[in-house]
């Protein structure tokens, strides 16, 4: 009897434990939102020279000038698939540029 009380603790421990770790249950969605309407690529962007997304597809010396016109700091991160040396510092209003025979691919900030 000695023995089975430690073993019978530690099994409900174990199972208190474990319950813990079931996956936490999302709610019920809700209504699903209106597809919005096809856009082209060029309506697709936005006129925001803060907004990163909206420089993928032009040219490097448009995008930097139009990211300088706008006084955002920006820089080459990468190009044609080779990563340049840069800076870790974090600035979250820069620029970074990924290039790919003279177009923007990809544009993070920091």
């Amino acid at each position: 009897m000695m023995t089975t009380l430690p073993l019978l603790a530690a099994a409900a421990g174990l199972v208190l434990a474990l319950s813990a770790c079931q996956p936490e249950q999302k709610p019920a969605a809700e209504k699903p939102a209106a597809p919005q309407p096809e856009k082209d690529a060029e309506t697709a962007k936005s006129d925001d020279p803060a907004d990163a997304a909206s420089y993928v597809g032009m040219t490097l010396e448009a995008a930097k000038a139009r990211a300088d016109k706008a006084g955002i700091p920006s820089r080459v991160v990468e190009e044609d698939g080779q990563s340049k040396p840069v800076t870790m510092d974090h600035r979250p209003e820069r620029l970074n540029f990924a290039v790919k025979a003279g177009k923007i691919i990809r544009v993070t900030k920091g």
